[in-house]
């Protein structure tokens, strides 16, 4: 007799993240439980998995017995056998009470600002960005002093007004950074170095080499230097594999920027503490762009028309996050899926923000959006098979998914019946959108990279590595960190030229897995509990805007 059960990896007490020898573990301690019995592990159906979704992956596993199998506590959602399902049935049902919506209808009550006063907020930004366009333009006369100023305008969060200006700009720079073997700014040096790789240029790691000693370490010298150690610690993160030298640079300058935290004055001391917690190349965001406006302002040496542009910008793209989540919450609200399947997560607001935080631009809008609903719906759907859904229901259920057939429906139980149209109908209309921007091979290939990331269930998956390969706490999470940091010098390498034609997809890689550092940087799950720093983050950047 075969029987098929259903485990998600969306909690924690499961394993994540979803290494590839996490899985493998997985699968041989659930074996292991087995006694002379055979599991197979079979990923669900395409169509299911939702090749978007870099949140949550559903296996299913197939137990080749008739006996038996009691569940153990490294396999919480594995059913158990049919002749035990009615009596699971009643114990099971909902096996996790979840948060419930922090939101309630805050965000379908935003009102935009009138045509007129918008009109007149836009024609103010037009102005000063040409007067920034200016300057870039000005600055190209030194080529360093260039590249420190695009730096500032990603850092601000406007530098996607000025695309084609930069892209011309870094290859001119790509193409003549041997002139740099005479300059020993290690700030300039480090701060070009990290802005040409992270646009796809590879720029060796050689340019390094002055500044160490003849014992090849790097000049004791450099320490008093606050801003070039900030900036090669920077530069640092990108590095990919057999740099050692970029090794050696992050532990040098880790070293520096810890002891020079608890020193340095304000506003240095800010800059340091936020640079050793989130380093730019894999935490950049939505939330640095606030962070570094309000850092800009404190130097009394900052540019006033970009600082007031900066500021302009940052609201006017804040409003319009205002409006996507209205509509979005309100869509949400009209489905009515909460009050249908009232054990399911109802995250919409911290989905949204997931995505917007680092797909942020207007030129993403209709992502944002699309990206949201679908992970709206496939979270709900991860619950129905993690806790809810009997053997017989989720076989049913399986089947629909592979049918991708509404016609389906009459065969589901009732309370699958609107998520499942639901799904469908979002996955169409995300399918629509992707097409016509042209990302459809991005997501494709985002879902094994971004959950390789998922910090989710970390704690669990410390515990089950710790048993299984008898080692410490420490030894795991320092394996577990070395694979995060493999996977970010695997990505690094994927985005060098003259990989051109891939560079979009590429680019939608990192941003998602920056996504995935900064929602579970701390160690939990939002969508499982929503931790007041998260709600904080949300504040911040969707809703508080800068007094102009």
């Amino acid at each position: 007799m075969s029987n098929t059960y259903y485990i998600s990896t969306s909690h924690q007490i499961h394993t994540k993240p979803m290494l590839p020898s996490t899985m493998q573990n997985l699968q041989r301690l659930i074996t292991s439980n087995l006694g002379d019995k055979t599991l197979t592990m079979h990923p669900l159906p395409k169509r299911h998995q939702f090749v978007i979704n870099p949140l949550l992956r559903t296996y299913s596993f197939k137990i080749n017995s008739s006996s038996r199998v009691q569940p153990t506590t490294t396999t919480h959602a594995v059913h158990q056998t049919k002749g035990s399902l009615h009596e699971y049935e009643e114990s099971a049902r909902p096996i996790v009470n979840y948060d419930p919506n922090s939101w309630g209808d805050r965000f379908m009550n935003y009102t935009p600002d009138d045509e007129i006063t918008q009109a007149i907020r836009k024609e103010e930004a037009e102005r000063l960005k040409a007067k920034v366009k200016e300057q870039l333009l000005a600055a190209h006369s030194d080529q360093l002093q260039w590249l420190s100023y695009v730096s500032t305008l990603e850092l601000l969060g406007v530098a996607y007004h000025f695309n084609n200006e930069i892209d011309e700009g870094l290859l001119h720079s790509y193409k003549n950074y041997n002139s740099w073997d005479e300059e020993e700014n290690l700030h300039h040096i480090s701060l070009g170095f990290r802005l040409l790789r992270q646009h796809g240029f590879h720029v060796p790691t050689d340019i390094f080499k002055k500044f160490k000693d003849e014992k090849g370490c790097f000049k004791e010298s450099l320490t008093a230097d606050a801003e070039g150690i900030l900036a090669l610690f920077e530069a640092s993160y990108v590095r990919m594999h057999g740099e050692n030298i970029l090794e050696e640079a992050c532990n040098f300058t880790t070293t520096c920027l810890k002891s020079m935290v608890t020193q340095a004055n304000y506003p240095l001391a800010i800059r340091v503490n936020h640079a050793l917690k989130h380093p730019l190349h894999r935490f950049f965001s939505r939330l640095d762009h606030k962070h570094y406006i309000l850092v800009y302002e404190t130097n009394p040496l900052h540019d006033k028309a970009l600082l007031k542009f900066a500021k302009l910008d940052f609201n006017m793209v804040q409003a319009l996050h205002r409006k996507e989540l209205n509509d979005l919450t309100s869509w949400w609200k009209g489905k009515n899926l909460a009050t249908t399947l009232p054990f399911a997560r109802d995250r919409m607001v911290e989905l949204y923000c997931f995505f917007a935080l680092t797909f942020s631009e207007p030129q993403y809008s209709a992502l944002r959006v699309a990206l949201a609903k679908a992970n709206a719906t496939l979270t709900m759907i991860d619950d129905i098979y993690d806790g809810y859904g009997t053997i017989e229901e989720l076989e049913l259920f399986t089947e629909a998914l592979e049918r991708w057939d509404k016609s389906f429906i009459n065969q589901l139980p009732n309370y699958m019946r609107s998520i499942y149209t639901s799904h469908l109908d979002v996955y169409e209309e995300v399918e629509k959108v992707l097409a016509k921007e042209g990302r459809s091979n991005c997501i494709e290939h985002t879902r094994e990279a971004t959950s390789s990331q998922q910090r989710d269930g970390m704690l669990s998956t410390i515990i089950t590595y710790t048993k299984h390969f008898n080692v410490s706490k420490e030894e795991a999470i320092e394996e577990l960190c070395k694979q995060v940091d493999d996977f970010w010098k695997d990505l690094n390498q994927e985005m060098l030229q003259p990989n051109v034609v891939r560079m979009p997809i590429i680019t939608c890689l990192v941003r998602l897995a920056r996504s995935v550092e900064i929602t579970w940087r701390d160690g939990y799950d939002p969508l499982l509990v929503v931790h007041q720093c998260y709600k904080d983050d949300i504040e911040k950047v969707f809703i508080e805007p800068f007094p102009i």
